[in-house]
């Protein structure tokens, strides 16, 4: 890992945060928080994932290109 400042927090992204469907994806099935970290939306049922899954993602997918 890279070891971007974020990463080193319990941060959660949601999945409206972003627009790429994959990444969606990603965050979906992997949802552990009720918060959203960075748009502030709430469920009672996970709707976030740990920002350092859904970074090593987007970083695997890079390193593809």
């Amino acid at each position: 890992m890279s070891g971007y400042p974020y990463q080193d927090g319990d941060l959660a992204v949601c999945a409206d945060c972003f627009i790429n469907e994959a990444i969606k994806g990603i965050i979906e099935g992997n949802a552990t928080d009720e918060e959203c970290s960075f748009c502030g939306e709430t469920s009672e049922e996970p709707i976030a994932a740990p920002i350092r899954e859904v970074a090593e993602f987007i970083e695997e997918g890079i390193r593809r290109a």
